[in-house]
């Protein structure tokens, strides 16, 4: 008796029973389609069970870009939408080395899913950065890569090394100012 669950998903492959192949069809699979299958197949005296684990997953190809950054760095952006279960992101740069990055954000979607966003702003030049996100339950990576033109580094390095320097010289116009102030 077929579970009402199953009922117009499921199609048994008859071809190839002569083999000894007999192989079920679910269409339409849902998340809550995961768990332990057994199917018994009874011939004359003989039983045979065969048991198999299903893993429902979701994936999709992530998109990496350049989002503005307040503090005139260069910074990344990548989203893997509607993965399931969760996924992680980590960021790579040309050698393969990973890219220390913010906390991922995650939302979960009404279909279950997830959606995860993680930013990197680049601290070192290199020019060629690797979105990779990796579930480990279901064995599924996506990878999304981004070239980054020298011209590119140059400028955004220029706007931190600017940055810096224009931090520590108002901190040193404070301090002056304040031993100033002191000494009168």
């Amino acid at each position: 008796m077929k579970n009402p669950v199953f009922r117009y998903r499921t199609n048994l492959i008859m071809n190839e029973l002569h083999h000894g192949n007999l192989s079920m069809v679910i269409s339409n699979v849902q998340q809550n389609d995961s768990g332990k299958y057994q199917c018994a197949i009874v011939r004359n005296t003989k039983t045979v069970i065969a048991r198999v684990e299903l893993f429902v997953g979701a994936v999709s190809e992530p998109t990496l870009s350049v989002v503005p950054d307040v503090g005139g760095g260069l910074t990344l952006q990548c989203e893997a939408r509607c993965w399931f279960p969760e996924p992680m992101i980590r960021f790579l740069d040309a050698q393969g080395n990973e890219i220390s990055a913010e906390d991922p954000k995650r939302d979960k979607e009404s279909l279950g899913c997830f959606t995860v966003k993680r930013r990197v702003t680049l601290q070192t030049a290199t020019n060629r950065v690797t979105c990779r996100v990796h579930q480990p339950e279901v064995n599924q990576t996506r990878d999304s890569e981004i070239y980054i033109s020298d011209e590119c580094m140059k400028s955004s390095t220029r706007i931190i090394a600017t940055a810096v320097v224009t931090t520590i010289m108002v901190h040193t116009v404070i301090c002056v100012f304040t031993v100033l102030f002191l000494v009168q």
